[in-house]
């Protein structure tokens, strides 16, 4: 199905590409140059560089996810002679608007005289030189660049940027899934069910709950081990009573929560009271919390006497089964010194895991490029019910407004608006667009989601070519200073 999904796709794509291209016949302009073009070039991300050997594959991961591997053999020099020794590799990649925007690349698709925003899966620029000059690659050879994409979609279509015709349609590639993230999703799932073991903490009201962790939630067994002497004697060897009735809440342990009947407990004055001994199938248990490891454990008996007691979380009633029962009683306080310990040990190790799934991409997407340059992963962006107005930007410190760039809610497209545009502005009334002026002191003015949710487009989509939206931009007393400080700004 998936693959049949990406056909019709890449078909549809091809078609739209034809009937736009049909409509204008338009000759190459040798002329014409695509200007990249950073509003702060101070700002613009500097490139990672590897150190690479001509004759010899080089391969290089990256922090992102993202592979590369240059082959032995296929670069050349600007007269096309192989390249021998050693090489410096450039590259950097961008995976939302704000580092799109700030490196200056356009993310419009000129074709037909037509021009369409592009929303990106991601972009990467790379580049090779040799003692400061250009290095290229040997014709049908290539550079495999295996990228990691935050992006799991299967419409996004590989482009290059060509210096005069702009962005150049070069082949579909299909996503593949990261197996990193895979193995390190894995790798949590390991580590909780060290901490859980199949929701089988500690406490011991009943003996189902010890037969649960003995044989592992295994029902087969369990029911053929209804009277386990052995476990019986266990629980006698760690003086660990049987109550002799199952409680059903959930406690809170660590953070988690856990069956009351998976936890060891004590009472809170280190007595059995005599009631206690004395339980009968229909009367009621129950747990009341009182602080973090404290509750209170209320007795009902069937003919209606309450009795009540305190009692306190020990530890989970697994770790009889990891501790001797010397140990356990000799040493208690040093065991539940060492769970404690164990089980922060491990909960470390998860976070950990889960900082370094938080970075790896969902999916990479490779491609063996064919010469060093820009590249972008792309689709049309989906202006749905668009409506277009005459818009003019104004900016609360009264400074001239030139130049407005646009910053959809989903971060993967930028659009830039120049004076000379703005009687075509277009606004996508379920968005929650962001406009924004800077200027060369890096100062920002900013039109936010929170204003422009409030533009009434029942109005503007009445008023058809005679919309018009007047926008505040406000100036903001931080500078722009990076790519994350910009995202606070814009709460993206």
């Amino acid at each position: 199905m998936m693959m049949k999904k990406m056909k019709f796709e890449l078909i549809l794509f091809f078609i739209t590409l034809a009937i736009i291209s049909c409509k204008t016949n338009v000759r190459k302009d040798s002329s014409k140059v695509v200007k990249i073009s950073p509003p702060l070039p101070e700002l613009v991300m500097p490139y990672s560089e590897f150190e690479v050997n001509a004759q010899q594959i080089n391969t290089f991961d990256l922090a992102s996810g993202t592979k590369l591997t240059v082959y032995p053999n296929t670069l050349i020099d600007a007269a096309g002679s192989p390249l021998k020794g050693k090489a410096t590799l450039k590259y950097r990649e961008y995976h939302d608007a704000v580092e799109v925007f700030l490196s200056g690349i356009p993310m419009n698709y000129e074709q037909g005289g037509r021009s369409h925003t592009m929303q990106t899966a991601g972009m990467f620029d790379i580049q090779c030189q040799q003692n400061g000059q250009q290095v290229f690659l040997k014709e049908g050879s290539g550079v495999l660049v295996e990228f990691a994409s935050t992006e799991v979609g299967l419409e996004y279509n590989f482009f290059r940027l060509d210096s005069t015709e702009g962005w150049q349609f070069v082949n579909y590639v299909a996503p593949t899934i990261n197996q990193n993230k895979s193995k390190i999703k894995q790798q949590i799932r390991q580590l909780n069910r060290q901490l859980k073991k199949k929701q089988p903490p500690y406490f011991i009201f009943g003996f189902d709950s010890a037969l649960d962790i003995k044989y592992n939630n295994d029902w087969t067994k369990l029911q053929a081990n209804r009277k386990d002497e052995k476990l019986l004697k266990r629980l006698d060897n760690y003086q660990i009573q049987l109550i002799g009735r199952e409680v059903y809440e959930m406690i809170d342990y660590e953070g988690r929560q856990l069956p009351a009947g998976m936890i060891i407990w004590m009472y809170a004055n280190k007595k059995t009271p005599a009631w206690m001994k004395k339980i009968g199938k229909d009367d009621a248990l129950k747990l009341e919390k009182k602080s973090s490891n404290h509750y209170l454990l209320h007795l009902t008996k069937s003919q209606g006497e309450k009795y009540v007691t305190s009692v306190k979380v020990v530890a989970p009633l697994k770790y009889i089964f990891e501790y001797s029962a010397q140990k356990w009683k000799n040493n208690f306080a040093t065991v539940l010194q060492e769970i404690a310990v164990k089980e922060e040990r491990v909960r470390q190790q998860i976070e950990a895991a889960q900082k370094r799934m938080e970075q790896e991409a969902a999916v990479i997407r490779s491609f063996e490029i064919q010469g060093f340059g820009i590249y972008n992963y792309d689709k049309l962006m989906d202006e749905g019910e668009k409506i277009e107005v005459l818009a003019t930007f104004e900016k609360t410190d009264a400074a001239a407004v030139d130049l407005v760039f646009c910053f959809p809610k989903d971060n993967k497209t930028i659009i830039k608006y120049p004076k000379s545009e703005w009687d075509k502005v277009v606004l996508l009334p379920d968005d929650a667009m962001r406009f924004v002026s800077v200027g060369i002191d890096q100062s920002i003015a900013i039109y936010d989601a929170e204003a422009y949710r409030q533009l009434d487009f029942k109005a503007l989509q009445d008023a058809g070519s005679d919309a018009k939206v007047h926008f505040e931009l406000r100036a903001q007393e931080k500078k722009l200073i990076n790519a994350d400080n910009l995202r606070t700004l814009l709460n993206m």
